[in-house]
């Protein structure tokens, strides 16, 4: 029997894709290898091919661009409308600036749900707006600086909306929004916003103004019209890309939260003072809430004395503040002017003995520029730790946050807006290149394998997309359930929380009610806590082993601020996928080590340690806390028989170690990978065994 020409060519086009560019290379621009059809095209076409240098280019020009964060830090989405029946009933939100101000530009943060799926990204953004501002309350005067009336706004998902305009003197700035978004039902609208800026070339004047609105929901903490403009946003600090060399200020260590501790920069000369803001301490690794010995209360003062004796004024006072997490402190000066100025602090924060005082940077604005860039500084104390650690005084004003370099607002806004651009071409071009790589790939398929090659191919692709299609069917179930469980059980519970939390504080109640409304209030938090948990594990966008070690170190830090030291090893985590049943055994198992430490161990220090190899994953948690008697346990109790059936599951092992006075340790070891016969697939952990040894 003969060999068909077709069949004759169909070797020479697999050895010429067979090269660097066969099926699972790497292409330019991708981080992911790329199917047999898409190196086959990148072969034959000069115009796939001029698309993939193309491509390279533009991520390589996107990874030097600022990126806004893609996970929510504080409880606070933002602001948001009562629900109305009719999408297009305007709605409106107003703010006050403190005094007429000449104002270019609006910035629009959407609503961070922290759910990592595509469609609760953006929540709440108008699909049809309009930004007015004028001189007069009513805003008879109004100037129309943006309006997005005439077609549907596209959703700007994790992405800021950044408007530019001339200069216009102005008080009230209006945004209305004229088409809501749908509910889950569908048959209700509401509109909603994480942040709103309005800036004056390098102050966002906007910050903390006097709102209101047509109406809003006020569902403290999470929705509130205060959230609108508190600071509190995916936009974070505005900063480059370049890595900061240095941590900042640490205080020595105080035995007291009342001890005084203060940071004092001289600025050479008198300033009339705008504004000042103080960058929190978040060193490499830490994962505290509030950043590292960032204080409970403070007070901001200026004065041109340097012992603050004569002549003080107070610029600001926070008490019981918000943990800034990675986003500034903004007090207004009100153009006090001063050549000292002070960060005082009132109630330091630590534990056990040891409390301290930090701050990655102090900056004083005046007309716009940082005068306190380099500046002498002249502190209560500070840590004995060499330069090396990245801590000392000077380190306050030298223009760098613990992770990157502190930029201005308008160069960090003109980054977002190019990247902003950058995407959407990136992702244009990304669709014309697949296209024109699917034709080509489609061509050369056919004319080397003929009629029968073509029709083999074709099934198989067919049978690809049925596999993809019913992946994305159960993708979108779990996306669903996951926004039910958020939306109704998160705001029941909320609603639950806020109440039970206002009736323990009725004076008028009897004891015995206050208590039952405080346990109320605490079995709503730990609801809406595990629901969390359980959203985050369902949704389908949260499957990757990094995702999965952030969610592990952000657990350990809510649930032990302060006294957990959390180390990962290596820091840096592959990308690879993680199935469900591995997610929910080692992230559970993780929490139940943890719950273990907060309900029985009565410790000062807890150290969370992380470590990964190509092969297994493990975890150890350790505590200096009461310990117990392992000889008298026999297995059972404290938990720990959950985490032994939970490393059974994956094919793993669990080892606990105590003594009565000494603390616990336990050790959790699994594989990546499970295979059928239900072994592992083989091999001894060594990085895993190496970074554990001599430890316990």
């Amino acid at each position: 029997m003969g060999v068909s020409p077709a069949m004759k060519i169909l070797p020479l086009i697999l050895a010429a894709a067979a090269g660097p560019l066969a099926a699972g290379a790497l292409l330019p621009g991708s981080t992911e290898p790329r199917p047999f059809t898409d190196a086959l095209a990148h072969t034959f076409s000069a115009d796939v091919r001029a698309a993939d240098e193309r491509l390279w280019e533009m991520r390589r020009e996107l990874a030097m661009l600022p990126n806004l964060r893609h996970s929510r830090q504080v409880p606070r989405y933002g602001f948001q409308s009562q629900p109305v029946f009719n999408p297009g009933t305007p709605q409106w939100l107003q703010l006050q600036l403190p005094r007429p101000t000449r104002i270019d530009a609006i910035v629009l943060v959407p609503v961070d749900l922290s759910a990592p799926s595509v469609q609760d990204e953006g929540y709440g953004f108008p699909r049809r707006f309009k930004v007015e501002a004028g001189m007069r309350e009513d805003l008879s005067d109004a100037v129309m600086v943006v309006d997005e009336t005439a077609r549907d706004v596209p959703n700007p998902q994790r992405s800021a909306l950044i408007y530019d305009f001339e200069p216009i003197e102005v008080q009230f700035i209006r945004i209305t929004s004229t088409k809501h978004w749908p509910t889950m039902d569908q048959d209700r609208f509401v509109w909603a916003l994480g942040e709103v800026m309005v800036m004056s070339e390098n102050y966002n004047v906007a910050a903390a103004a006097p709102r209101e609105a047509s109406s809003s929901v006020e569902l403290l903490p999470s929705w509130s019209i205060r959230c609108v403009n508190d600071g509190f946003s995916i936009l974070e600090l505005p900063v480059s890309t370049r890595r900061s060399p240095t941590n900042g200020y640490l205080s020595a260590e105080a035995r007291s939260p009342e001890e005084e501790k203060w940071v004092t920069v001289d600025l050479g000369r008198s300033y009339p003072v705008d504004e000042i803001r103080l960058i929190p301490a978040r060193p490499r690794g830490f994962t505290g809430g509030m950043g590292r010995g960032f204080p409970q209360r403070i007070s901001v003062e200026l004065s041109m004395d340097p012992d603050f004796i004569e002549d003080v004024r107070r610029a600001g006072t926070n008490r019981g503040m918000t943990p800034p997490w990675n986003n500034m402190i903004l007090v207004r000066a009100h153009r006090r002017t001063a050549r000292y100025v002070r960060v005082l602090c009132h109630e330091l924060v630590g534990g056990a003995g040891a409390y301290r005082f930090a701050l990655a940077e102090l900056q004083v604005y005046s007309k716009g520029e940082n005068v306190a860039l380099r500046k002498p500084v002249m502190v209560s104390d500070a840590a004995r730790v060499p330069k090396s650690s990245g801590w000392a005084p000077e380190f306050l004003v030298d223009g760098f946050s613990s992770s990157r370099e502190l930029v201005e607002w308008p160069e960090y806004l003109a980054g977002l807006r190019k990247r902003a651009a950058m995407e959407k071409e990136l992702e244009e071009l990304l669709a014309r290149r697949d296209a024109k790589a699917h034709r080509v790939a489609a061509t050369s398929i056919a004319t080397g394998t003929g009629v029968a090659g073509g029709g083999l191919l074709c099934l198989t692709a067919l049978l690809v997309r049925q596999r993809a299609a019913r992946k994305r069917d159960v993708l979108r179930l779990r996306e669903q359930i996951a926004r039910d469980l958020h939306d109704d059980l998160g705001s029941n519970l909320g609603s639950i929380s806020l109440l039970s939390e206002l009736g323990s504080r009725l004076a008028s109640l009897p004891e015995e009610a206050r208590r039952d409304f405080r346990e109320i209030h605490d079995t709503a938090e730990r609801s809406a806590e595990a629901m969390r948990d359980i959203v985050w594990l369902i949704d389908s966008g949260s499957t990757s082993l990094p995702e999965l070690v952030t969610k592990m170190r952000e657990t350990a830090d809510r649930m032990f601020s302060g006294i957990v030291k959390v180390v990962v090893d290596p820091e840096h985590v592959s990308g690879r996928e993680l199935s469900l049943l591995f997610r929910r055994h080692v992230f559970f198992a993780f929490k139940e080590a943890l719950n273990n430490v907060r309900k029985h161990a009565g410790a000062t220090e807890v150290e969370a340690r992380i470590v990964t190899t190509p092969l297994k994953m493990a975890f150890e948690v350790s505590d200096d806390g009461a310990g117990f008697d392992q000889a008298g346990w026999h297995g059972g109790g404290r938990g720990l028989r959950n985490l032994q059936r939970r490393a059974d599951r994956l094919r793993g092992t669990c080892r606990v170690e105590s003594q009565i006075g000494h603390g616990t340790l336990v050790r959790f070891e699994v594989p990546f990978r499970i295979w059928p016969n239900g072994g592992s697939n083989g091999g001894q952990s060594v990085a895993a065994d190496q970074g554990m040894a001599g430890r316990g």
